[in-house]
């Protein structure tokens, strides 16, 4: 067992107690707490708004950048409420899991009615913000809301279902990013979005599985996934990873690539750094280092860091030729 779940026994024990203090729960304290179950660390996925502009070389157009802003903002706010609906459904078990016992629910130092009162309204303003942009990114973003509610309520706890509706999320905002952009998605960007994103959704089932094993009997409103699923859950993200920069591959020979850039074969560095990336955060996950949060994990990690400004660069030098 990683020494993150075997050491989880003695904080759970002593988090109750000291989290319930009545003095807690003043306002500033109530707000502060409010703010980490909104997880804004978290709104770096509704970036991904932004891609269908980088892919299309519009982002020169204030206009795509003035709408694709306000989707982002549209999908903070419904993403945070789906946090917070989360957090209330897994309320009893977060208790017993390192790290979810620090969430402010899960701890005490949030009351659940206030939880409850701000979910809503986050909610509704955000898919009217959405609507204001554009009425098919505020139909595809109330498709999240939906799936992300039910997704908390049971459909996690289904194996293989859990990691197919984590990939459907992150295409969701790539989608909603091009209806409010007016930049659709193509077929070479949607077939890599969900092979590279499926890869995600099973590294990051693979590193919750090191950081805490649990049994079927333990699992309660968690995934079900066991240490025997292990070997599986990391065979088949190796694999998607594979498929996502096979795809890539694919676009750098091919006419839409030709068209757009203008050293195109700059872009054949893509999938080498891809492959190394991938390598380093599999690795990662294998010696345990890896955080439940793959995406958290790589903001904080210099060697992610380091192959995404490599990354830019190539994508520099293919769209201005310059070499």
């Amino acid at each position: 067992m990683p020494p993150a779940a075997a050491s989880s026994a003695a904080p759970l024990a002593s988090a109750p107690s000291t989290s319930r203090d009545p003095a807690g729960f003043g306002l500033a304290a109530s707000a502060a707490a409010l703010a980490w179950s909104l997880r804004p660390h978290q709104w770096l996925k509704n970036a991904l708004v932004f891609l269908p502009v980088l892919t299309s070389h519009t982002y020169g157009d204030p206009g795509v950048l003035k709408a694709a802003a306000g989707l982002f903002l549209a999908w903070c706010l419904v993403a945070s409420a789906g946090y917070l609906w989360n957090d209330l459904r897994d309320l009893e078990s977060d208790r017993c899991i390192d790290p979810c016992f620090r969430r402010p629910l899960a701890a005490g130092r949030l009351r659940p009615w206030v939880a409850w009162s701000a979910m809503v309204p986050l909610a509704g303003a955000g898919l009217a913000v959405a609507h204001g942009i554009e009425a098919r990114a505020a139909v595809v973003l109330a498709a999240y809301a939906l799936l992300s509610a039910f997704y908390s309520w049971r459909l996690k706890r289904v194996r293989g279902l859990d990691v197919a509706l984590l990939t459907a999320f992150y295409l969701l905002r790539t989608v909603s990013g091009g209806e409010a952009t007016g930049n659709p998605v193509s077929p070479w960007l949607l077939a890599f979005s969900g092979c590279f994103f499926t890869g995600l959704a099973l590294l990051k089932r693979t590193a919750q599985l090191r950081f805490c094993p649990i049994t079927l009997a333990e699992a309660g409103n968690r995934p079900h996934y066991l240490s025997a699923d292990g070997p599986v859950l990391r065979a088949s993200g190796i694999g998607a990873g594979a498929l996502a920069a096979l795809v890539l591959s694919g676009y750098c020979d091919s006419s839409t690539a030709a068209g757009l850039y203008a050293l195109p074969a700059a872009l054949w560095v893509l999938p080498v750094l891809l492959l190394l990336w991938q390598g380093r955060m599999w690795r990662a996950a294998d010696e345990g280092k890896m955080t439940p949060d793959p995406l958290w994990f790589a903001v904080r990690d210099p060697v992610s860091w380091g192959v995404g400004a490599a990354a830019a660069a190539t994508v520099f030098v293919a769209v201005t030729g310059i070499a």
